[in-house]
């Protein structure tokens, strides 16, 4: 059984991997967060309280704003010309991912994407990334992990 198995609660499939990327690409789009640009032009003319950047050789950077994190993307899949780009972010521990959303995000330059989203809860922030062609830059299997300093009243 394979990691997004294990998080999607399936344990009997023939190939998880091929099932799980047929299931990704198969999302239906209206359960994706819509990318409110009106908040989010707001929330950029407004200074970053704090950046994150335990990955920012991968291309990744995490940015607190206001009460949200902005999620700033010039990795992997942007470098090699990817045209839609989508986050899954999930929280607490990194083998078992709690309330998994999947966003797209907003091209902001040729390779650079961005989302800001309110944080939903306490406990570690878990990213990963894919693209329409089912690309994932998911940190070599490792996921990207950040603590959790954005949710109101963590410690």
């Amino acid at each position: 059984m394979g990691f997004f198995d294990f998080l999607l609660g399936r344990n009997n499939h023939k190939s998880g991997r091929e099932d799980f990327q047929a299931e990704v690409k198969n999302v239906d789009s209206s359960k994706l967060t819509p990318f409110d640009e009106e908040v989010s032009t707001d929330i950029m003319s407004a200074d970053v309280t704090q950046s994150y950047n335990s990955y920012s050789d991968n291309g990744l950077e995490l940015q607190e704003v206001q009460d949200k994190v902005r999620i700033v993307y010039s990795g992997l899949l942007a470098k090699n010309g990817a045209q839609d780009i989508y986050v899954i972010v999930g929280y607490g521990n990194n083998l078992r991912w709690e309330d998994v959303a999947y966003y797209p995000l907003h091209k902001i330059d040729a390779e650079t994407y961005e989302l800001v989203l309110p944080v939903k809860r306490d406990g570690n922030i878990n990213i990963a990334f894919k693209d329409a062609a089912n690309n994932w830059d998911n940190n070599g299997e490792m996921n990207y992990t950040f603590e959790n300093h954005f949710f109101e009243g963590s410690s």
